[in-house]
C-alpha cells in the first residue's frame, strides 16, 4: 500500500579526500586516547608548498593548496588514531594521499611517477616526480649508443653520430663492466602483497560473533523508538480486518475467512481530509461485496498506529497480499493517467506482483476494469521490459532465478524511487525485501546501500553485494561506487562470480571483504624487473665478445709495449671486440622473456608503448603489448583478440586521434602489469594504490583499483578492470578489508 512514502535513488558519495601527514604523534599505547576522542591539531601547510623536496633519494614536488580546490594557508588538521598489520598505533593528521608500504607495512606518503605532459597539469592531493627507468645501466648505455635496432642508420650524418657515440661509450663500458652486468636480486614469483587489515566491528555483521558488544537493539528516529535487531517473521494472517457484521462495517481482529486488500496512492487521496476518506472506504466496501467476501484490508485502518508494531506492518503488508482473494486498485477515475500514476509507485509494484489472483481489478466511482499481470506491463507500467519480466515470472509464465528476480527488481524500482519522496533513505531496499524469504527489521537510520547490504547478509546465497563490488558504474555520473545495478565493462549480475566474501556492512556505507586477493601498486618509479630468457648460441657468443674484448684489447697493448708487434693483432682484434659490445649488450638483453618478476606499476598519463618497454626494460623489442580487453580505453585487432594502443597515446596529433573525454575530476593513468607482459589506461579521481581481485566473469579477472584513505583505514574504489587469470596464484590472499 502507497501511504505516499517513497524513496529517491542514493545521492552519489563523493569521498572528500582530506589531509594526513607524517608528522607524528608520539603514543604509548597504555596512553591512547579513545577513538573517538578529538585527536591534536598539527599544521599540514609544509606538505602543500609546491617546492621541490628529497626524501630516500627521490626528488619530489609538493601539491600547492590550489591544487585540491582550497585557498592557503590551509587550516590545521586533526590526528586520526591508526593500527596497522602489526599492530602498531600512531596519530597523524591528515594531509596528502598515502598507500601502505608493502615494505613496511605502515602508510606512507603517496609518491607519483608522471609522463612530462602530465606533469604539467595541475596536481592532486599526492607527491610528484618525473618518470624515469631502472634499466641496467650497461643496457641503457647501449642503447643510447647504438639504439634498440628500431630504427636504421642509412644517412652519413646518422653514421657519423653513431661513430662518436660508440667513441665516447668505449670508455664508458670499461667502467661499467668491473660490475657483474648480470647482478640480480633474485626473481620473484608473487606480487608485491597488500599488508593491511579492517579492525573495525561491522554495523551489520554476517555472523553474530563478529557484532560488536555495544550494537544497539532499538534506534530513536523522528521521535519514535524503532526495534532494529532480528528478522521479521512471517505474518500468518491479518492482524486486524474491517468486517462486515450486524449490517456495518467494523474493525476487528484477523480471523482466517476470505478477503480483499485494497490498494491507492496517497496521491491521489489524501487520507487526512474525512470526505476523501469516505470515498475510499466506500469503493472498499463496494468492492468487497462484489467478490462475495465480507472482510477486506485497507492500511491506514487495518495497521498499528504506535512503533514498533507499525513498522513491523508496513513491512509485512506483502504476506497480506499474498493471502488475499483479489488485489482492488482505488482511483479517482478510470483514466490511463490515473492508472499509470499508480503503477509509477515503488510501493505499488510488489503489491500487484503478489497478488495470487492472476487479475488486479481498479475501481473508481466511475466503475471497474479488470487487467491481467500482463496487461499490467503493458499499459499501466510505463518502464518496459524490467516489469513485463516480473509479470511472466509472478505469473508463471517464465522462472527467474532469484539473482536475475532481485536484478530486475531492483531496476523497476529505482525507475519508480524518483517519483515520490522518500520517509527512508533505504525504501528501495525496503520495498525489495517484500519479493523476497528474509526480511531483516527496519532501521530508518540505515543508507540505501546498507538496508540492501544487510538484506543481502539475511537472504546470503546470491551474493549481491559482492556481486555489485565488481561491476564499474558509469564514470561520467553521480554514482554510488558499491551500489551498482548497470555495468559498464558489459556484464549482468549473474554474470559475476564472486572471489570474495562479505563479512559486514559498516557504519560508513563501507564492505567488509574477506578472501579476496590484494596487490600494492608501485607508484614512486619503475623497478628492475628481473626476467628469464632462453640461452642461445647467439647469446653465448655476445657474452664471449662482451667479456673477452677487453681482455684481447689489454693484452695487445702490453705486447706492443715490450715491442712484440704480434701484439697489435691482439690489439686490433680487442679493438673490434670492444667496439662491437654495445650490440653484444643488446643481444645479451634480448629474446623472448620466459618468466618475470610480476609487478603492477602505475604512473600518471599515457606514453607510447615503446617508450614504456625502454623505461621498464632498457630496449624496445616487442615485449608487453597492450591489454586486450581490460577496460573502457583501447582498441582491439579485428582478426585476433590482442589489443591495440588507442590512436591518441600511439600517434599523437594524427587525424582522428583524439583523446577520450574524461569523467567528471578524473585523470589518465597506465597500469602496467609485468606478470601478464600487458599495459592498461584508465581514468580515476586519484592514483589507486591496491588492485583487490574481488570476482571472475568472461575469462578474465574483475580487479578492483582503490586508493587508501589512513584515517579510516578504509580503501575507496576508483575504478574496475579486466584482468589475466593467471594472476589470481600470484596475488596474495587477505584478511578483513574494508571498501567504499
Amino acid at each position: 500500500m502507497d501511504s505516499g512514502i517513497a524513496a529517491s535513488p542514493p545521492k552519489g558519495t563523493h569521498h572528500q579526500h582530506a589531509y594526513q601527514d607524517t608528522q607524528k604523534v608520539t603514543v604509548q599505547s597504555r596512553e591512547l586516547p579513545s577513538l573517538t576522542s578529538p585527536g591534536e591539531k598539527v599544521d599540514i601547510n609544509r606538505h602543500f608548498d609546491g617546492q621541490y623536496h628529497w626524501s630516500k633519494g627521490i626528488h619530489y614536488v609538493n601539491p600547492k593548496p590550489g591544487d585540491i580546490g582550497m585557498v592557503g594557508p590551509l587550516p590545521a588538521s586533526e590526528t586520526a588514531h591508526h593500527r596497522d598489520i602489526l599492530g602498531r598505533i600512531t596519530r597523524r593528521p591528515r594531509d596528502l594521499l598515502r598507500y601502505i608500504s608493502p615494505t613496511y607495512g605502515k602508510p606512507a606518503h603517496m609518491i607519483v611517477q608522471s609522463t612530462p605532459q602530465a606533469f604539467g597539469s595541475p596536481q592532486g592531493d599526492w607527491r610528484r616526480v618525473q618518470i624515469s627507468g631502472t634499466a641496467p645501466t650497461l643496457l641503457r648505455l647501449s642503447v643510447w649508443a647504438i639504439g634498440d635496432g628500431t630504427k636504421s642508420n642509412n644517412n652519413p650524418e646518422d653514421i657519423l653520430l653513431l661513430i662518436g657515440k660508440i667513441i665516447v661509450a668505449i670508455p664508458l663500458q670499461f667502467i661499467v663492466l668491473t660490475w657483474a652486468f648480470t647482478r640480480s636480486r633474485g626473481m620473484t614469483s608473487s606480487y608485491p602483497a597488500f599488508p593491511s587489515r579492517s579492525w573495525d566491528y561491522p554495523k551489520y555483521a554476517r555472523n553474530s560473533l563478529d557484532s560488536s558488544p555495544l550494537d544497539a537493539t532499538h534506534v530513536t528516529w523522528k521521535g519514535a523508538v524503532y526495534e532494529v535487531a532480528g528478522d521479521q517473521g512471517r505474518l500468518l494472517g491479518p492482524r486486524q480486518l474491517m468486517i462486515h457484521q450486524d449490517g456495518k462495517w467494523a474493525l476487528a481482529p484477523g480471523t482466517p475467512q476470505p478477503y480483499i486488500v485494497i490498494s491507492y496512492t496517497a496521491r491521489q487521496f489524501k487520507t487526512d481530509a474525512l470526505g476523501v476518506v469516505g470515498v475510499v472506504e466506500k469503493l472498499a466496501e463496494e468492492m468487497a461485496r462484489q467478490a462475495g467476501v465480507s472482510a477486506y484490508w485497507l492500511d491506514y485502518r487495518c495497521r498499528a498506529s504506535q512503533q514498533p508494531q507499525l513498522t513491523d506492518d508496513v513491512h509485512r503488508i506483502c504476506d497480506v497480499f499474498r493471502g488475499a482473494r483479489q488485489v482492488c486498485v482505488v482511483l479517482p477515475e478510470l483514466s490511463d493517467l490515473c492508472k499509470q500514476q499508480w503503477g509509477q509507485s515503488m510501493w505499488t509494484l510488489p503489491e500487484a506482483l503478489l497478488s495470487p489472483s492472476q487479475t488486479i481489478k481498479f475501481c473508481s466511482p466511475e466503475g471497474t476494469e479488470v487487467y491481467s499481470k500482463l496487461d499490467l506491463a503493458a499499459s499501466v507500467w510505463t518502464d518496459g521490459e524490467a516489469t513485463r519480466l516480473l509479470a511472466e515470472h509472478y505469473t508463471g509464465l517464465l522462472s527467474l532465478s532469484r539473482l536475475e528476480l532481485i536484478s530486475l527488481g531492483l531496476e523497476a524500482l529505482t525507475t519508480r524511487a524518483a517519483s515520490g519522496t522518500p520517509w527512508t533513505r533505504g525504501d528501495i531496499a525496503y520495498a525489495l525485501m517484500s519479493l523476497l524469504r528474509y526480511r531483516p527489521r527496519m532501521n530508518p537510520e540505515d543508507t540505501l546501500f546498507q538496508a540492501l547490504a544487510r538484506l543481502s547478509l539475511a537472504n546470503d546465497s546470491d551474493q549481491i553485494v559482492e556481486r555489485m563490488i565488481c561491476m564499474l558504474p558509469d564514470p561520467s555520473k553521480t554514482h554510488h561506487t558499491s551500489f551498482v545495478l548497470q555495468d559498464v565493462l558489459g556484464a549482468k549480475l549473474w554474470d559475476i562470480e564472486p572471489l570474495c566474501q562479505v563479512a559486514g556492512v559498516g557504519n560508513n556505507e563501507e564492505v567488509i571483504l574477506d578472501g579476496c586477493r590484494g596487490v600494492s601498486i608501485r607508484w614512486k618509479d619503475i623497478p628492475r624487473i628481473e626476467y628469464n630468457g632462453r640461452i642461445t648460441w647467439k647469446k653465448l657468443g655476445a657474452s664471449v665478445v662482451l667479456r673477452s674484448g677487453p681482455l684481447w684489447f689489454i693484452l695487445g697493448i702490453i705486447l706492443v709495449a715490450v715491442r712484440n708487434y704480434g701484439g697489435v693483432v691482439l690489439l686490433l682484434i680487442g679493438l673490434a671486440l670492444v667496439i662491437a659490445a654495445p650490440w653484444s649488450v643488446v643481444t645479451l638483453y634480448g629474446g623472448k622473456v620466459w618468466g618475470q618478476s610480476p609487478w603492477l606499476i602505475g604512473f600518471e598519463g599515457v606514453m607510447p608503448i615503446k617508450e614504456i618497454e625502454r623505461l621498464t626494460f632498457g630496449n624496445s623489442i616487442g615485449r608487453l603489448s597492450y591489454a586486450a580487453a581490460s577496460g573502457l580505453i583501447g582498441e582491439r585487432d579485428q582478426y585476433e583478440r590482442v589489443g591495440k594502443g588507442p590512436a591518441f597515446v600511439e600517434s599523437p596529433g594524427a587525424p582522428g586521434a583524439e583523446p577520450p573525454v574524461l569523467p567528471p575530476g578524473h585523470r589518465l593513468f597506465t597500469l602496467i602489469d609485468t606478470g601478464a607482459m600487458t599495459v592498461s589506461l584508465f581514468t580515476a579521481a586519484r592514483p589507486p594504490s591496491v588492485a583487490l581481485i574481488c570476482g571472475r566473469e568472461g575469462g578474465m579477472l574483475r580487479v578492483v583499483l582503490c586508493h587508501y584513505e589512513r584515517s579510516t583505514n578504509c580503501l575507496h574504489k576508483e575504478t574496475v578492470l579486466r584482468m589475466e587469470t593467471p594472476m589470481l596464484d600470484m596475488a596474495g590472499l587477505l584478511s578483513w578489508v574494508k571498501v567504499v
